[in-house]
């Protein structure tokens, strides 16, 4: 031998039986659910279903400002940026797509 260790194995085999809560001999929860029944975090918000998100990164003054901006506004920060993305578009001669 090299003298070198064996590397772990990367696998998990989990049991399976969940862990059980406390009081082992009550029933648990239900999961939480959103208003569509599904369980939370399981699914997408209702609002970005057949979406792409797009993420880029700006300065954090750049990122405050926007943040005033929809609060002077009264608007949503995505309703802002859809606003900002279609005005790109027309501006380029493109049609405006993201407030579909």
């Amino acid at each position: 031998m090299s003298g070198t260790k064996q590397r772990p194995r990367m696998s998990f085999n989990a049991p399976s039986d969940p862990p059980r809560p406390i009081g082992a001999g009550e029933t648990p929860e239900a999961p939480a659910s959103t208003s569509g029944g599904e369980v939370a975090g399981a699914s997408r918000q209702r609002s970005r279903i057949g979406k792409r998100a797009i993420t880029f990164y700006v300065s954090p003054e750049a990122f405050r400002q926007v943040g005033i901006l929809s609060v002077q506004t009264d608007r949503t920060v995505q309703d802002l940026m859809q606003e900002a993305l279609d005005q790109l578009f027309q501006q380029h001669g493109l049609h405006r797509l993201a407030r579909e």
